[in-house]
């Protein structure tokens, strides 16, 4: 019998379960090459019951009991294996995301407009008050290789802002050939010839559930803030009216 406590760590973790495992039979024999990894799928799934209890000797049971939770994003995560193109699928929930806070979509779905406004405001810094409207969302994907360019025209007590949002994401990997530095170079030249008011805003986001160290230090080094998509949104929330939004930001994969 194998039984499996699951605890359920504080907001900024709540991508990550820790499992604390018991063998009352052989641990040789459920840590061997074709068992442990039921453990490692345990932790992507976050939300589980305390205790996930298995009496037969079939590996089937245990992963049919963590592939039919309902936290389990059925557009996020299937059979394949690797990161399977979730860097494009984030680039273009992303843009949605950020599209969707403007205000002409306040009325229509009310709990998904406070969730993206949420987001929106995360990304550029802003407390998202009843004071402050967002009166117009673009977006450009992949332009001059950048995963995610936006601009977003604000107002604040009345007031016009206006921003430049440059976001590289990674959805399990790391960056390479100097990627930061190249695209805030080809960020800034637009924005000093076309947008000199804009307040520039560098982001890198990671489907990590923690920010590796190098990460953190390239974006330092490089003037970027890091937030991984957990920092982003909180997923205990209630569901919107939206199930694109919930299989992206309030499911686990």
């Amino acid at each position: 019998m194998i039984t499996i406590d699951l605890n359920i760590l504080q907001k900024k973790e709540l991508r990550v379960a820790k499992i604390e495992t018991y063998f009352q039979n052989d641990i040789d024999y459920w840590m061997s090459p074709d068992y442990s990894y039921l453990v490692d799928n345990a932790l992507i799934y976050s939300i589980l019951p305390s205790k996930v209890v298995d009496n037969s000797s079939s590996s089937n049971t245990l992963i049919s009991n963590y592939i039919n939770m309902e936290k389990v994003s059925l557009l996020m995560k299937d059979s394949s294996e690797g990161d399977s193109q979730k860097e494009t699928m984030i680039d273009f929930i992303l843009s949605w995301t950020l599209r969707r806070s403007v205000q002409q979509y306040s009325e229509e779905n009310p709990v998904l407009y406070q969730y993206c406004r949420k987001i929106l405001g995360k990304l550029i810094g802003i407390e998202m008050t009843d004071d402050v409207q967002v009166a117009s969302v673009e977006t450009w994907k992949q332009w001059k290789y950048i995963d995610l360019w936006a601009n977003i025209r604000i107002t604040c007590n009345g007031k016009e802002e206006f921003h430049a949002v440059l976001i590289e994401n990674k959805a399990y990997t790391q960056t390479h050939h100097n990627q930061l530095a190249r695209y805030k170079v080809i960020f800034d030249q637009v924005c000093k010839e076309y947008m000199p008011d804009a307040k520039r805003h560098y982001i890198l986001i990671t489907a990590l559930d923690e920010m590796p160290d190098m990460l953190t230090n390239e974006c330092k080094e490089n003037g970027y803030t890091p937030f991984c998509l957990g920092d982003l949104n909180d997923y205990e929330q209630q569901d919107s009216e939206s199930d694109l939004f919930n299989e992206f930001w309030l499911r686990y994969w």
